[in-house]
């Protein structure tokens, strides 16, 4: 039962408001948690994630690095900012989570616990685009691991904001680290996907080829479809 606000007892006023957040809050993570888990597009799911976190942190904006176990490194996979999602260019590079001085390898380190970091001129490798929007001014980074129900690594997402901004309080940190378990469940789920897929493709290709190969009334058909 929800506990009435118009009171002129104190506590119960506050506990009422407490109770009244929970739920809001509760709801929130229900329907994010549904709607993350029933995206198909994978570049949608990604700017899904980078806007809840950004609301759950109030952060100006953020990164979605996902992890590549050949390369025991991170990819950066999608940002957004306020007006919108900016494209990853070309000229980006991995970050090798070997690099113990990085600021996103120490966040790794931390498994799903949030963390902040103060970024400063010159900018960590991978993270130049900061001076774009920031130029040389220290940038506060609020990271949050992304890890599958086993533990495992999927990657990570970073926000942003100007130094001397308010950083994000302890309950706003709780709600991303609900929103990054959601998060990473799903984008796993997804990646799996289309490595089946592209697998699936090999295959029909390499079955194709065969049969071509092999029938002369084939010829060249199979390729074709």
């Amino acid at each position: 039962t929800e506990v009435p606000l118009d009171t002129p007892i104190r506590e119960i006023f506050g506990l009422g408001r407490a109770l009244r957040q929970m739920k809001d809050t509760i709801q929130k993570f229900i329907r994010v948690s549904v709607a993350l888990s029933g995206e198909r597009d994978f570049e949608k799911l990604l700017g899904r994630v980078l806007h809840e976190m950004r609301e759950a942190l109030n952060g100006d904006g953020g990164v979605i690095y996902l992890y590549e176990d050949n390369s025991h490194s991170l990819q950066q996979a999608s940002q957004r900012w306020p007006k919108g999602a900016a494209s990853v260019p070309n000229a980006w590079q991995n970050i090798a989570l070997s690099d113990a001085t990085h600021p996103i390898s120490q966040a790794i380190a931390h498994q799903q616990e949030t963390t902040e970091h103060e970024i400063a001129h010159p900018r960590p490798q991978g993270l130049e685009f900061l001076d774009e929007r920031y130029g040389k001014n220290v940038v506060l980074m609020v990271a949050v691991p992304l890890r599958a129900s086993d533990s495992s690594l999927v990657g990570i997402v970073c926000n942003f904001m100007a130094r001397g901004v308010a950083a994000p309080s302890g309950d706003r940190k709780a709600l991303a680290e609900a929103f990054s378990s959601a998060a990473a469940v799903a984008i796993d789920q997804q990646r799996l996907l289309e490595a089946q897929k592209a697998l699936m493709d090999s295959m029909i290709k390499i079955m194709a080829g065969a049969i071509d190969a092999k029938s002369p009334y084939t010829g060249g058909h199979c390729e074709r479809v």
